[in-house]
């Protein structure tokens, strides 16, 4: 197994490799860059039968932290209000509707 992070920049990149002989759930540590950097980590595995299989996904370091922090403080908060709204939009409606009992 190697994992690669490739930062955009960067001609050597960051990588761990390690050999497993049982199936399992393994944990390889990489090295973060120091500076707000965007890469790739890209995972490739070979099999005993020399099948490879690649997967690989994009992340961020230290990349508009304040973004991700504004909307886990706004999300919360615009949830309730709209709750709240709709909620007392619908008590209003049911008070304005003609009771079906005579």
């Amino acid at each position: 197994v190697t994992v690669s992070l490739l930062v955009a920049g960067q001609a050597v990149p960051y990588e761990a490799t390690a050999e497993y002989t049982t199936p399992g759930t393994y944990a390889l540590s990489l090295p973060c860059p120091r500076q707000r950097q965007r890469g790739t980590v890209v995972l490739r595995m070979t099999d005993a039968r020399m099948f490879s299989f690649t997967d690989s996904f994009a992340v961020s370091f230290h990349m508009h932290v304040y973004r991700m922090l504004k909307w886990l403080l706004a999300l919360p908060f615009l949830g309730m209000v709209l709750a709240a709204v709709s909620v007392n939009v619908w008590e209003n409606v049911a008070t304005e509707l003609p009771s079906l009992r005579s």
